[in-house]
């Protein structure tokens, strides 16, 4: 008979706190890129990098557009970051809402790997700037860190979100937990029908939003 030890145990149990944490990041995600859907945002996602074992498959974002057209984020770029008053790291946005680039890009291979995470938290960031700026969420809503730090970005979730119905319509503010189960799961199964690796054939990508966007990007490619 096998025994397994304490630290196996809690070894165990952190893997798959990270395994959760991670996933539910990812559904808070799409759930944020539904809400800034019907106000009027573009996305375009990327095909599955990953095929799913322990986690939920993964669709990065590779581009967002706000309702005016103006890039919102970009995958090959980095973005300026500032330390808040509370001493966690945020991201920097100008007077205008949109998120600072960076001048430099560092291109290590420490930080090539940490690449696909840097870009959620910056998705985080953006959308939790604009469920605040949209004043669809309370006043008192809590923001709460799931990830602290005071290098990088600091991962955060708001404790209560917006719930909209399939005509763009607020209907509520519903515990986080709710609203990721009946928008970020639906999501996350309609892009699974789209962009996984098993697909035959498979899709590049997938576009959601203003056509005029895509095209040009189409024009700048081509």
């Amino acid at each position: 008979m096998v025994k397994i030890t304490k630290a196996q145990k809690e070894n165990t149990l952190h893997a798959l706190m990270k395994i959760q944490s991670t996933n539910k990041r990812r559904k808070y995600i799409l759930s944020g890129c539904y809400y800034l859907i019907t106000k009027g945002w573009s996305f375009l996602f990327s095909k599955e990098k990953r095929i799913a074992g322990k986690l939920d498959h993964f669709f990065p974002i590779q581009k967002i557009w706000n309702q005016n057209g103006v890039i919102m984020f970009d995958e090959n770029l980095e973005y300026d970051l500032i330390k808040a008053e509370t001493g966690i790291v945020e991201l920097n946005f100008d007077n205008e809402g949109i998120p600072i680039k960076k001048t430099s890009i560092e291109t290590d291979k420490t930080k090539k790997k940490k690449k696909l995470t840097y870009n959620e938290l910056v998705i985080m960031n953006i959308l939790n700037e604009y469920y605040n700026k949209y004043e669809d969420i309370g006043r008192n809503t809590k923001l709460l860190c799931t990830k602290k730090s005071k290098k990088t970005l600091t991962s955060q979730q708001y404790q209560e979100l917006p719930l909209v119905n399939k005509d763009g319509e607020v209907i509520g503010v519903y515990k986080n937990e709710e609203v990721l189960e009946k928008i970020g799961t639906p999501i996350y199964s309609f892009l699974c029908s789209y962009l996984l690796k098993t697909n035959t054939p498979q899709s590049k990508g997938l576009f959601i939003g203003n056509k005029d966007y895509y095209n040009e990007i189409s024009n700048n490619i081509s």
